[in-house]
């Protein structure tokens, strides 16, 4: 496995960052955006971290490219724009907070929550 960091910034400011990944699995050169990030409502930066990574699997002569996106509906619009399919899958996701944690409200609504890849315990 190989992984690839890149950051967008507009002058010195960090506007997004996206990882990759690299590998191989007998005969398929897979490509993964393991993580991206950015204002969940920045679309301009959200679509030039897609357009780049696949630029660079592109380049890397990947067979194919696999993200896995959960929580923000304008990142997947773009996605699947992009050429990407839908394919809905079952992971239970659990959650624990310390009761006295001070955003113990913040953190347990969900509908603010945005997971990738990045953020499971099953990357292989």
């Amino acid at each position: 496995w190989e992984y690839f960091p890149f950051a967008f910034y507009e002058n010195e400011t960090l506007l997004g960052y996206v990882v990759l990944k690299l590998y191989r699995e007998e005969e398929v050169y897979r490509g993964h955006i393991v993580d991206i990030f950015s204002r969940r409502d920045d679309e301009k930066t959200l679509s030039h971290l897609i357009d780049h990574s696949l630029n660079f699997f592109i380049e890397k002569e990947v067979t194919e490219v696999m993200v896995w996106i959960w929580g923000n509906p304008l990142i997947e619009t773009l996605f699947i724009q992009k050429g990407f399919s839908k394919k809905e899958i079952d992971r239970p996701l659990i959650l624990r907070t310390n009761m006295e944690h001070k955003y113990m409200q913040e953190i347990r609504d969900n509908s603010g929550w945005y997971f990738t890849m990045g953020d499971s315990t099953e990357i292989f």
